[in-house]
Order: C-alpha cells, then sequence, then structure tokens
C-alpha cells in the first residue's frame, strides 16, 4: 500500500468504526499497484470468488477511499461493470 497506509488505516476506521480487514487491504494494495479494476478483476488478480470481493469493495466505497468510476465493457462476459480506482486524494 501507500507510503500513508497507517493513516488510510485509521481514516477507514474514524469512517466505519472498525479495523480494515485483510481483503479489503488487499483490494486496496491491488488497485494502488495494478491500477484500476472491476470487480472481475480483482477477483482474477486476487484469486478470490468474485462474491468475496463484493463486500470488501463496497465497504472501501463507503469509508469513501475508493470509487467507481468508468463504465466498461468486460471482455470475458460482455457485460458493463463499472472500473474501480483510489480517489484521487489518496492516490
Amino acid at each position: 500500500m501507500a507510503n500513508d497506509s497507517t493513516s488510510l488505516q485509521a481514516f477507514f476506521k474514524e469512517k466505519t468504526q472498525r479495523d480494515i480487514s485483510t481483503l479489503e487491504t488487499r483490494v486496496l494494495d491491488s488497485l494502488y499497484v495494478d491500477g484500476p479494476a472491476t470487480r472481475l478483476d480483482l477477483s482474477n488478480r486476487l484469486g478470490k470468488p468474485i462474491n468475496c470481493i463484493t463486500s470488501p469493495v463496497l465497504n472501501l466505497i463507503k469509508a469513501g477511499i475508493i470509487e467507481e468510476h468508468d463504465r466498461i465493457v468486460q471482455p470475458e462476459t460482455g457485460n458493463k461493470a463499472w472500473q474501480l480506482k483510489v480517489k484521487e486524494k489518496y492516490a
């Protein structure tokens, strides 16, 4: 995660009243290191089923750390999906 991971963890705790989970941290790390991704991309990157990715993503969106920023066609499915990214102030 970026150099300010401790401050992001503190911000997350302030917004959600709990510590950031390991999977939420992995999602955030993936978005920092590998760039924007859909939930399916994150599922593939992290080797987790997509249903395991949904909750951590929603928690990070609710905390205001990541955002849905572009709607793209998912090559694997042909369906439209939101691409997620770390908000500018945390990038």
